[in-house]
Order: structure tokens, then sequence, then C-alpha cells
């Protein structure tokens, strides 16, 4: 049984997406240990993630290569969102575990937030240019 394309799309995803997890919290956790503030742990984090993920992001997950600054430009939104979630959550579980209860929504929020922005699917157009959706 195959599975759907979307299907195989999310599982490649959270396939290239492990690789660049582990190494993604080995980085926050290290910069944490020698003593740097969340924001910055969490920067180092994302930078090496954009430099990791970019090409197994735009040749084996989604299939088609895109702009680096439309790419990175969605990382530092995921960065916002998840340094929000560092902070909240170093207060009720400590500033390491944190990094690990928001790995769901992080999959989940980038997984959609790559879908819609950097990785769409093309639509259908009318001859006109015009979508078929008004």
């Amino acid at each position: 049984m195959r599975l759907p394309p979307d299907a195989r799309v999310m599982f490649r995803f959270l396939l290239a997406g492990l690789f660049n997890t582990v190494a993604a919290l080995a980085v926050y956790w290290t910069a944490l240990a020698c003593g740097a503030p969340i924001w910055a742990a969490s920067a180092a984090s994302i930078s090496l993630g954009i430099l990791v993920s970019f090409q197994s992001h735009s040749r084996y997950v989604f299939g088609r290569k895109v702009k680096f600054v439309r790419y990175a430009g969605v990382w530092i939104g995921i960065y916002a969102i998840n340094l929000v979630g560092l902070y909240r959550l170093d207060i009720e579980v400590g500033k390491y575990a944190a990094a690990i209860v928001l790995l769901p929504v992080n999959v989940l929020v980038s997984f959609a937030l790559f879908r819609l922005f950097v990785f769409r699917t093309p639509g259908t157009r009318h001859r006109d240019g015009s979508s078929p959706r008004g």
C-alpha cells in the first residue's frame, strides 16, 4: 500500500527533521551549559537548523528548489514562536526540558508554515492569470 502524497511528504519531513532536531538540540543544550541565555542558545540552534535543513527540505522532502531568503524568513518566524514557548515553559519545566516539550508544536507549526509559504503547491490558474477561486 502506497502512502498518499501528503503523507509521504510528512514522513520525509519527519525523517529529515529527526536529524535536524538532534543537531539543533545538541547546539541549544551546549550553549545553555556554557551560560548562554535562552534567546542566544535558541538563535544558535535555529541558525544551524537553517543551514542543515535547507537542502534536505528542498530536495528530499518537498522536491523543489526555493529561494533561500523565503526559507530563512519562515525559520525566523519559527524562532519567534519557539522563543515565546521556551520562555513560558522555562517557568514550568526548565529551559532544557522546554525544548523537548515544544517539539510536537514545532513540528506541526514548521510543517504548516513551510507548506504554506515556501513549498506551496502551485495552484491552477485561468488563462488570464486569475485564480479559479475568485
